[in-house]
């Protein structure tokens, strides 16, 4: 077989029919993809592995994910989550459970200086 002279893969036949980011996250998350992958552009739909991604590939997805997004991802969260769409509603969710605690921290936490002012 002569690799030479068979053509480059093209990975956008692998892509599903595009639909594009919606949400401000998805669009971030898109265009990370995009350049950790070296695609023009990737959809909601669209699978990590079925667009050519491993592992080295995802480790370099996950540290610019924490870097741009801070947020913090093992590889084995993100295997249950292989499309773009899926990655972020879990990170949309994870965030806003974030954020809830973060708040009924301050609430504890001001009522904890209410009852001991009253002491």
């Amino acid at each position: 077989l002569d690799r030479k002279a068979l053509p480059a893969p093209d990975a956008s036949l692998l892509q599903q029919d595009y639909v594009a980011p919606k949400s401000d996250l998805e669009q971030r998350l898109a265009q990370i993809w995009q350049d950790v992958l070296s695609l023009d552009r990737v959809g909601r739909n669209d699978d990590f592995f079925a667009l050519g991604g491993h592992s080295l590939q995802l480790v370099m997805l996950l540290s610019r994910i924490r870097s741009e997004l801070g947020v913090e991802l093992k590889i084995r969260d993100f295997h249950g989550l292989r499309t773009l769409g899926e990655l972020a509603a879990y990170l949309e969710q994870d965030v806003s459970v974030q954020s809830q605690d973060a708040e009924l921290d301050q609430i504890f936490g001001v009522l904890d200086e209410l009852e001991t002012e009253n002491v």
